[in-house]
C-alpha cells in the first residue's frame, strides 16, 4: 500500500471494529477481550494512548471517533491492570511477532 494515498488512515482502528464483530470474542473473558482489542489497536505503535483523527476511516468518521475514544479508555484500563511496564512488554511481544510474520510473508502484488 502507498501510505501517502491513505492520508493518515490507520488500519488498526478498522481492525478493532472488525475484531469486535467476531463471534469468538464472545467466548473470552472481559479482561482478555480488553487486552486483545488493545493489542490489535497498538500493534504498530499507534493508538497508544489515542488515535489522531487523521487515522479515522473517512467513510465512517463518527464510528471511528467513537472507536478511538473507546481505545483510549481501554488503554487506561489495561494499563492499570497490567502496569505500564507489563503492558509495554505484552505490546512488544506482539509487535515482534508481527514483524517476523510480515518479513516472512509472501509479497503482495501491487496495483499499478
Amino acid at each position: 500500500m502507498r501510505g501517502r494515498q491513505l492520508g493518515g488512515f490507520r488500519h488498526e482502528l478498522a481492525s478493532v471494529r472488525r475484531a469486535r464483530e467476531c463471534s469468538g470474542f464472545a467466548e473470552l473473558t472481559p479482561e482478555i477481550t480488553d487486552l486483545a482489542l488493545h493489542l490489535i489497536a497498538t500493534h504498530h505503535g499507534h493508538g497508544r494512548p489515542c488515535f489522531e483523527s487523521k487515522a479515522y476511516d473517512r467513510a465512517r468518521l463518527r464510528e471511528s471517533g467513537e472507536l478511538a475514544q473507546e481505545c483510549t479508555r481501554r488503554f487506561a484500563k489495561v494499563q492499570q491492570h497490567y502496569g505500564a511496564w507489563g503492558l509495554a512488554y505484552l505490546e512488544s511481544i506482539l509487535k515482534a511477532a508481527d514483524g517476523i510474520v510480515s518479513r516472512t510473508a509472501p509479497e503482495q502484488p501491487t496495483n499499478g
